[in-house]
C-alpha cells in the first residue's frame, strides 16, 4: 500500500514537472507553430499523450518537451489518434537514461509531403500474393494493383507509394517484402512492437518515407525522416536535434516578430542605432570621451538624429528682461520689431 502511494507520488510529481515546463514554453512553443496551429491545444494534446503512456512520465522532462517543440515545427500533433506523429519513450544507452522521442506515423509523412507546392495527394498499399499487381520501370511507367475483395489475399509480397503532382504526372516507389523486412532488421524493436502489431502500417511508413526522400520537403521533415531512421536503429537523435531545434526556433521567432511589426505598422521597423550605453563603456560607437547613454561631443559624425534638437533656438527673451539678465548664448539675438510709421512717412520712410 504505501508503495502504491510512493508511486503516485512521484508520477504526480513528474506530471507537474512537465507541466510547469510546458508553461514556461509555452510562448516558444507558439512561434514554431504554423499559424493554423495553437500552443494551448499543443500542449493540451502532448499531455494528454504522457498521461496515457505512464512510461513517458519516465522520460527526462527536457526529451518530453523537445519532442513537443519538434513536433510544433512540423506542425503535427502527437496524439496517436490522427496517426500524425508518437511520443515514444526509449532508453539511452549512452546517458542510462528513458528519453521521449518524436516518432512520425506514415499519416505524418504524407501531410508533411502535401505541403509542398509540387504534391496533391500520396497514397500508399501493401499488395498481397492474390492481389492483381503489375509495376514496370522505364520510359512508360506503370503500375496497377488489384486487390482481392473476396477471398484469402495471401501473404504480403510488396509495398508501395505513389505521389500525385499538381502539374500532371505521378511519382511512385515499390519495395518488395524482402526490402522491408531488411529495414525491419535494422529497428532496435524488430522483435516487438508495431512491427509485430501492424506490419502493414510499418510497411507503408517505410515506402513512404524512402518517397519523401526524393519529394520537396522543408529541412525540418528531412531532419525528421533521418532522425526517424537512426531510431529505428537504436540511436538516440537528440544531441543531434537539440541545436538544429533551437536554430529553427530562433529563426520562427524572427520570423514571427517580423510579421507582427508588418502588420500593425505597415512597414519593417527600423533597427535602433547603438549607443554607448549598449555597447559598454570600454568599447563606444565613436570616440566621444564617455557620458550619458547616447551623448556625444558636438560635431560627431555617429551623433543620432536626436542630437540636432540641441541646436534648437532659445526661447524669446521677455521685454522686462535687461541686457544684463539675458543668458549667455551664441545663438544671434532677434532683430527688434520695426516702429509703426507715421503719417507723412511713406512706404520708403521718407
Amino acid at each position: 500500500m504505501a508503495q502504491g502511494n510512493q508511486q503516485l507520488a512521484t508520477r504526480e510529481q513528474s506530471l507537474s514537472t512537465i507541466r510547469d515546463l510546458f508553461r514556461r514554453t509555452e510562448d516558444q512553443i507558439a512561434l514554431a507553430l504554423p499559424k493554423h496551429m495553437t500552443a494551448e491545444r499543443m500542449i493540451r494534446v502532448a499531455l494528454t499523450a504522457v498521461q496515457q503512456s505512464p512510461k513517458l512520465l519516465n522520460c527526462t522532462p527536457l526529451s518530453v518537451i523537445g519532442s513537443v517543440v519538434q513536433a510544433s515545427q512540423l506542425g503535427l500533433e502527437p496524439d496517436g489518434v490522427l496517426g500524425h506523429a508518437y511520443l515514444v519513450p526509449f532508453w539511452n544507452s549512452q546517458t542510462k537514461h528513458l528519453e521521449c522521442q518524436l516518432i512520425p506515423g506514415y499519416r505524418g509523412y504524407i501531410e508533411l509531403i502535401c505541403r509542398g507546392e509540387k504534391t496533391e495527394n500520396v497514397d500508399a498499399h501493401v499488395v498481397y500474393s492474390n492481389d492483381f499487381f503489375e509495376h514496370e520501370y522505364g520510359s512508360e511507367r506503370k503500375l496497377r494493383h488489384k486487390p482481392l475483395l473476396e477471398g484469402d489475399r495471401g501473404t504480403p509480397i510488396a509495398a508501395y507509394a505513389i505521389a500525385y503532382l499538381r502539374e500532371g504526372g505521378w511519382k511512385a516507389e515499390v519495395m518488395s517484402h524482402m526490402e522491408v523486412e531488411s529495414i525491419r532488421e535494422r529497428s532496435k524493436k524488430k522483435e516487438d512492437g508495431p512491427w509485430e502489431t501492424d506490419w502493414d502500417e510499418m510497411a507503408k511508413k517505410t515506402v513512404i518515407r524512402r518517397l519523401a526522400k526524393t519529394m520537396p520537403m522543408s529541412v525540418e521533415a528531412q531532419r525528421m525522416a533521418a532522425a526517424d531512421e537512426m531510431t529505428d536503429r537504436g540511436v538516440s537523435p537528440r544531441a543531434d536535434l537539440a541545436v538544429e531545434s533551437t536554430s529553427a526556433l530562433e529563426a520562427a521567432s524572427k520570423n514571427r516578430q517580423e510579421e507582427l511589426r508588418d502588420k500593425y505598422t505597415g512597414s519593417a521597423l527600423p533597427e535602433p542605432e547603438p549607443t554607448n550605453a549598449d555597447l559598454g563603456a570600454d568599447d563606444p560607437p565613436c570616440g566621444c570621451p564617455d557620458g550619458p547613454a547616447g551623448k556625444h561631443e558636438d560635431g560627431c559624425k555617429e551623433s543620432p538624429p536626436k542630437a540636432k534638437e540641441e541646436k534648437k533656438a532659445p526661447p524669446k527673451r521677455r521685454r522686462s528682461q535687461t541686457k544684463e539678465q539675458a543668458p549667455a548664448t551664441k545663438t544671434k539675438q532677434p532683430a527688434p520689431e520695426p516702429e509703426p510709421l507715421s503719417d507723412d512717412e511713406d512706404a520708403f520712410g521718407i
